[in-house]
């Protein structure tokens, strides 16, 4: 074996230093000996020369000659000492400029290792093992973690200082451990804060020193910032957790099998549903829990995986206790475990399975119906040729499938419908939307029969249009039933035109003769009478309204009943309607002896939109049955809101008496036709029982109802709902009454309770006494207490004592400054009007009192108006006395009709002329001009509409217009609209009243002079 060389390491330059100062000091030493030596031998000499008998300058010639050789020896002792030197310094120097190199180089090597450092994510250090570790060295990239070196060199950090404190006590507990069993490398992993503030998870692997006696010297070691590891395996545990979380919790059963087909893993469902445990499966193989699955499929199903990765089939899964299961299987691959494996997942489709037989029965059942079904069923084509028709087609027809679908089901057709229907199925397949059509199709007894034929399009699983289907029913029976229903009914239109008819002649051949009656009455009434004639013309007059007022119920139960009424919408002033429909009873309520009381709650609107004449019949109807049945006490008649609806408001009307009242089964009976209570009611009160009904059909078209709340003896409320139009008004009129002291005085609760609510709404300090000895000691009370009463409103009728005799003993009291005073009365013969004169009572209202008319007349009173505009304003209609005298053509061709209507209007200064029918009145209108014609429509020769549309084609040459107003006793709307249609400006219905007959006059008059200016 060939023995290696040694190369020996040259001097270092400490020691090439050491060994030239060694010589120097032996060269220094020896000179030293040598120039002591001879100055020794030269002081001998001299010592000896004056023995030897030299003179002064022998001796000092041999001085000079000895001092010569010590100084030329000394020279060259110093020459050959320099020389040396400087040889020996020429060889240091150059061994330093080698050192010097070789320094360099290492130093470039270190600042090239100590670059790659600084520049990996690891950070060296080097600490010592005192209290604390202080650093000594740590490399310059611990600035990746936002610290500058010189923070750990300096003292100012410490390792524990910036790691996290849950890991503090672990890092030295662990340290110390493993220096304890002699452990000089270990690596730890824990948390630190960056100077930023953010946590990092570190690797420290570091390394003991100990010094030749085993002695632990320092540390050092490297520490690497392995945060995304960590965050790494964090996510791959969180994805392995969901992974088993998916696998564990999954609705299907899940297995992993080996590519042997070894099971390696399955899931808590795949336990449950076969019925082993997870360590049995684990032992088991596909083999064993698909028994039925051979050997050639099993292969197949392999390959086919390999080869695409996925695959999908069905199959028996066999559980323990040997029963099946039927599950749909997917399966693929997968890696697990760095292996290649399969994951299976088996959904159980058991219900699938059952659903599938379900639907098969469910098909063979329905194909049975069809073929079995009574109707013929047919399915065409998208070409619209037929390929199917059920047992019932053909055996209808009589062919056979093939010969059916071979044009034999257009042979059955007519000749005279194969065209329609073969454009119908054209049509339908242009257009692809159902049809039905009817034709006649020939049964196999050669008879043909009427067929209705509906076919509809039908779509194939993907969507598009795939043809027709269609059912055919025979409609032979039914057409003739339709023929004997149309002709039924053509029946019995006849009969209602002629029922209608009926009523239409009925009521003109009635109200003509009540026109008369009633007309002839009224003018007997304004000539002087005796009080036995008086009353016998006042029983004509009132049994020939009751006969009126049956007639008209007759009349609108007939319309509603055949559907033609209908609602006329317009703005009206509801607070007048109810208080002026209210104030109309006013003389039958005193007549009966009987309070009647109305009552409008804040937040009902004035102004409203809907059929204000409705409405008035309705409430007009209900409280004068109220009346009616109502024999003392009182009738409160009241209106409340209900619900507001953006534009539309529900008001809720009540009509309350004190009357007989009725049993809760009647509740019902009462509101349908000629319903009474009981038979002694129509004796007793009279009426027809048509009104209730004729006002339930009235509210049921306002989209309201009616219904009664009643007991015997405790009177009846009937209350009905009504939906109206809101409509926008302007500001409401103020009236400044507030904080006026006023006291009510009236013996009727309901009366004190109304006038309550309507005076403290307009912000007046409201007292109310039922009895006049508390109130002459509230009248007491207050004029001693500085507060006396502004305002008294008194009832003229109280019993005991009445309200004159209240303001009497109230003038009576010393002292006491009498208020204003507004005494109430319902009397109507003037009595207590007469008797106010004589008491000095300047104010008087009627009972019930409207509000309107009470703010007039407290303002009034208090002085906060004039009287000019306290006066009350004339309503819409009211204008019979405003009208000027008329030149007036009648057209009446009835002898009493005519005299009744000149009587009238000659009595208010019109003239009047007459014609019979309406030649007549062209042949007189061609000579004189008159102001309005009154033009009766039945009359004979020409009737109302024939002479009214010859004037409107003469007038449309001229340019000129003559008002015309329809008299006549056909009294329906249609009739109306009728006359209006016609070319007419007005109409009146027979029997007209007076009033009404003038009325109408002014209305039309004032309209047809503001029409031409």
């Amino acid at each position: 074996m060939k023995k290696k060389s040694v190369k020996k390491p040259k001097p270092s330059v400490d020691r090439l230093v050491l060994l030239s100062t060694k010589t120097k000091r032996v060269r220094a030493i020896l000179y030293i000996f040598i120039f002591a030596s001879l100055a020794l031998l030269i002081r001998e000499l001299f010592k000896q020369m004056p023995s030897y008998g030299f003179g002064v300058y022998e001796t000092h010639a041999i001085i000079v000659i000895y001092g010569t050789i010590l100084a030329t020896l000394v020279t060259y002792v110093a020459i050959a000492g320099l020389e040396m030197l400087q040889k020996e310094a020429q060889g240091i120097n150059h061994k330093l400029n080698q050192t010097e190199s070789e320094l360099v180089r290492r130093l470039s090597e270190l600042n090239e290792f100590k670059a790659i450092i600084d520049n990996s994510s690891t950070v060296i250090f080097l600490a010592g093992i005192e209290a604390g570790c202080p650093v000594e060295y740590i490399s310059d990239n611990v600035r990746t973690f936002g610290y500058e070196p010189e923070e750990f060199i300096l003292g100012d950090l410490r390792f524990e200082s910036v790691a996290h404190p849950d890991d503090r006590e672990r890092i030295i507990s662990e340290a110390s451990k493993h220096i304890e069993e002699g452990c000089d490398e270990f690596t730890q992993e824990f948390r630190i804060y960056t100077k930023s503030g953010d946590l990092r998870w570190v690797s420290a692997r570091t390394r003991i020193r100990r010094d030749s006696g085993g002695m632990v010297t320092h540390q050092e070691g490297i520490v690497t910032d392995i945060t995304e590891h960590k965050h790494t395996e964090h996510m791959l545990r969180e994805n392995e957790q969901r992974f088993r979380m998916v696998f564990d919790n999954a609705g299907d059963a899940m297995f992993i099998q080996d590519l042997e087909a070894n099971f390696i893993e399955v899931n808590k469902v795949a336990c449950d549903r076969l019925g082993y445990s997870r360590n049995e499966l684990l032992e088991m193989k596909l083999a064993d829990i698909e028994p039925s699955q051979g050997r050639e499929e099993s292969q197949s199903r392999a390959q086919k995986l390999f080869k695409e990765g996925r695959i999908f089939f069905e199959a028996e899964h066999r559980r323990k206790d040997g029963s099946a299961v039927p599950v749909e299987l997917s399966c693929r691959l997968i890696d697990y475990a760095g292996k290649p494996a399969i994951l299976s997942i088996a959904r159980n489709i058991t219900d699938r399975k059952k659903t599938e037989e379900k639907l098969r029965r469910s098909r063979d059942f329905y194909l049975t119906l069809f073929e079995e079904f009574p109707s013929f069923i047919w399915r065409a084509g998208v070409d619209g040729r037929y390929d199917y028709f059920n047992n019932t087609t053909l055996s209808f027809i009589g062919r056979t499938v093939e010969d059916a679908l071979d044009g034999g089901w257009i042979e059955s057709i007519h000749p005279a419908d194969r065209a329609k229907v073969a454009e119908a199925i054209r049509n339908a397949l242009a257009k692809r939307q159902p049809f039905e059509m009817e034709y006649r199709l020939r049964r196999r007894d050669s008879q043909y029969r009427c067929i209705l034929d509906w076919g509809r399009p039908f779509n194939d699983l993907d969507g598009n249009f795939a043809g027709f289907i269609g059912t055919c029913l025979d409609i032979t029976e039914r057409q003739m039933a339709s023929q004997a229903m149309k002709e039924a009914k053509e029946a019995a239109e006849s009969a209602n035109k002629a029922k209608s008819q009926f009523l239409a002649t009925m009521s003109h051949e009635i109200r003509t003769p009540m026109n008369g009656i009633i007309g002839m009455t009224e003018l007997i009434l304004d000539t002087e009478l005796s009080k036995d004639q008086q009353e016998y013309l006042d029983a004509v007059m009132s049994s020939a309204d009751s006969l009126l007022a049956l007639l008209n119920d007759l009349l609108d139960f007939s319309k509603i009943e055949a559907g033609k009424v209908d609602l006329v919408e317009s703005s009206f002033d509801l607070h007048y309607l109810v208080e002026d429909t209210t104030h109309s009873f006013a003389i039958r309520t005193q007549e009966k002896g009987l309070e009647l009381v109305c009552r409008i709650a804040d937040g009902v609107p004035s102004i409203l939109k809907g059929d204000a004449d409705r409405l008035r019949q309705v409430l007009v109807n209900l409280i004068g049955n109220a009346i009616k049945f109502t024999d003392k006490g009182e009738i409160l008649v009241s209106v409340e809101p209900a619900s507001v609806n953006k534009d539309r408001i529900t008001l809720l009307f009540s009509v309350k008496d004190t009357g007989i009242g009725m049993t809760e089964d009647k509740h019902k009976l009462i509101f349908d036709a000629f319903a009474q209570v009981d038979g002694s009611s129509a004796r007793r009160y009279g009426g027809a029982g048509l009104g209730l009904a004729i006002s339930s059909q009235i509210v049921e078209l306002m989209g309201g109802r009616i219904w009664v709340e009643s007991k015997p003896g405790e009177g009846s409320n009937f209350r009905f709902t009504a939906i109206f139009g809101l409509e926008e008004t302007g500001i409401a009129e103020t009236i400044i009454l507030k904080d006026i002291p006023v006291l009510i005085v009236d013996d009727n609760k309901t009366n004190c309770t109304v006038m309550e609510e309507i005076l403290a709404g307009w912000g007046m300090k409201v007292q109310c006494s039922r009895n006049v000895s508390f109130a002459l000691k509230e009248i007491a009370r207050t004029r001693d207490a500085g507060e006396p009463f502004q305002l008294v409103i008194a009832d003229a009728s109280m019993p005991e004592i009445d309200g004159f005799e209240l303001i009497q003993r109230m003038r009576d009291i010393p002292g006491t400054h009498e208020p204003v005073i507004i005494m109430l009365s319902s009397d109507n013969l003037h009595h207590d009007e007469n008797r106010c004169r004589l008491q000095n009572i300047r104010h008087y209202l009627r009972k019930p009192v409207k509000k309107a008319q009470l703010a007039d007349e407290i303002m009034l009173a208090l002085g906060k108006t004039s009287k000019a505009e306290s006066l009350p304003q004339k309503q819409p209609g009211d204008s019979s006395k405003d009208t000027e005298p008329l030149r007036i053509l009648l057209a009446e061709d009835n002898l009493i009709n005519q005299k009744v209507v000149v009587r009238m209007l000659e009595k208010h200064g019109h003239a009047v002329s007459v014609a019979e029918d309406g030649r007549q009145v062209l042949g007189i209108l061609g000579q004189r001009e008159f102001d309005i014609v009154l033009m009766d429509i039945s009359m004979p020769e020409m009737d109302g509409f024939e002479a009214t549309a010859a004037i409107r084609k003469k007038e449309s040459k001229t340019g000129e217009h003559t008002p015309i107003i329809a008299l006549t006793a056909n009294a329906m709307k249609s009739d109306a609209d009728a006359c209006i249609a016609a070319g007419m400006d007005g109409y009146v219905a027979k029997p007209a009243k007076e009033a009404v007959i003038l009325a109408e006059l002014g209305r039309i008059i004032r309209m047809h002079r503001k029409a031409n200016g």
